[in-house]
């Protein structure tokens, strides 16, 4: 499969858990970018969107209930910027069952300007603010 969107280690969080799903919807992102610029059949570029919003509604809750077990206090901020980024994807979606062109520079600009620095400094910043894993625990 061509890589639009190469994992760099500079997205890691140094949680384990979160960099694989994190990991998993840049790999998720590649397969929709493959899907339409290959100009496939739109059901595999719609299973693609289908595929990509519904792993990440579950990062995000899965996200979420880490933060606030690690009692960042960031995290009503957090969890408006995944609503702001699920928005964008439920878009993109709406847009191709509308048969719209265009959805691989949008979600090139999700992936690279909204998804790529979320993941850097946002979720970075979350994980820095609450408690060690070893912290919460106890």
């Amino acid at each position: 499969m061509t890589v639009k969107f190469a994992w760099k280690p500079e997205y890691e969080t140094g949680n384990a858990r979160i960099d694989k799903q994190h990991r998993q919807l840049i790999d998720l992102a590649n397969l929709l970018w493959v899907s339409v610029e290959r100009d496939r059949a739109e059901a595999v570029a719609t299973a693609a969107i289908e595929a990509l919003t519904a792993y990440a509604a579950y990062h995000f809750s899965d996200e979420e209930e880490f933060f606030e077990r690690i009692g960042t206090p960031v995290l009503a901020d957090h969890r408006k910027q995944h609503e702001a980024l699920s928005a964008d994807i439920k878009a993109l979606a709406v847009e191709d069952l509308l048969g719209t062109k265009g959805i691989g520079a949008r979600l090139e600009h999700w992936v690279e300007e909204r998804l790529i620095p979320h993941m850097m400094y946002s979720d970075q910043e979350a994980l820095r603010a609450g408690k060690t894993e070893e912290e919460a625990i106890t």
